[in-house]
């Protein structure tokens, strides 16, 4: 049964490329103006999912519902879904202003309208003084406000977003995960955003839905699943040590490890940056720790749970 609440539901969605499961039987549902984050590895399926829920390929099985309305055979132009791509998509050969009204022109708007939205969304996004120029010759910031800018003009019911920070540098990426998440906020955005990054996950998600071999393994709120992950598979891709501890599987997070306490450890590989990481061997296997000062192997530690 459909939830009407629900702004988008994937309903079993498989999909096989040369005899081999991409997706196998993924189902989940968005609220509207919830910020969605799929996490997974690289190979995992997550843009085939969101070619899926566009439009740009057709799954084998399964169904995708918007607006209480079955979607999967409409096609990708009449979806009402915005997409930026991890490259962004700009068109280098228009301009900043026909790239973002690039939806409206398809979608045959009037040139009145479309001037007004253009001029409205420009402002938005600050970006009245670059509307004659050419990708090539903006920033990363200023390609990534572009492509909002396309994206939010057509007035999408629902954001599609594969990694479109991935290019940037570390101080600019989390300029714009702020941004985009105190974006979607404001404007009551419904966004479905993948990514292999825990960071994106920290900063902008609602809820958290974990992909993997094809399948959702598991999924919850954002401090539910980083903080307490519950299956094996999440564990891995959150960083965390695995310890087998009577009779029963513990996810340890390196940083929840401490300096001192009653367990052995030895230092097999040390290295120190912000923080000091440490591989360290003890009877538990080799563990992961990170800690604030140095550690010298005299002073035991202690791991949450054991």
């Amino acid at each position: 049964m459909v939830n009407l609440e629900a702004k988008i539901s994937i309903q079993g969605i498989s999909k096989r490329f040369e005899k081999e499961y991409v997706l196998n039987s993924v189902s989940m549902e968005v609220l509207p103006g919830e910020f969605r984050v799929i996490l997974g590895q690289s190979g995992t399926g997550k843009t085939t999912l969101l070619n899926i829920i566009s439009g740009l390929i057709s799954p084998d099985e399964g169904k995708i519902i918007l607006d209480g309305k079955d979607i999967t055979k409409v096609p990708t132009e009449k979806r009402n879904i915005a997409y930026i791509f991890q490259d962004l998509g700009l068109f280098s050969s228009l301009t900043v202003k026909d790239n973002i009204i690039y939806g409206l022109m398809v979608r045959k708007y009037k040139s009145e309208d479309i001037e007004k939205r253009l001029h409205e969304y420009a402002s938005k996004f600050g970006l009245l003084n670059l509307l004659n120029k050419y990708p090539i010759e903006l920033s990363g910031g200023q390609k990534q406000l572009v492509a909002l800018a396309r994206a939010l003009i057509i007035n999408p019911s629902i954001i599609l977003m594969d990694e479109p920070l991935s290019s940037l540098d570390t101080f600019l990426r989390n300029n714009m995960r702020w941004y985009i998440k105190n974006l979607a906020k404001s404007m009551n955005l419904t966004v479905i955003y993948v990514t292999h990054d825990v960071d994106d996950c920290a900063i902008m998600a609602d809820k958290v839905s974990v992909l993997s071999n094809g399948k959702i393994v598991e999924e919850g709120d954002k401090g539910e699943i980083l903080n307490n992950p519950r299956k094996e598979e999440t564990a891995k891709l959150l960083g965390y040590n695995i310890i087998n501890f009577n009779n029963s599987r513990l996810f340890i997070h390196p940083s929840k490890i401490k300096i001192g306490g009653n367990i052995e450890a030895r230092i097999i590989n040390e290295e120190r940056g912000i923080m000091f990481h440490y591989l360290l061997k003890t009877q538990f296997g080799e563990i992961y720790a990170i800690f604030d000062r140095k550690y010298n192997e005299k002073e035991g530690i202690s791991i949450p749970g054991v």
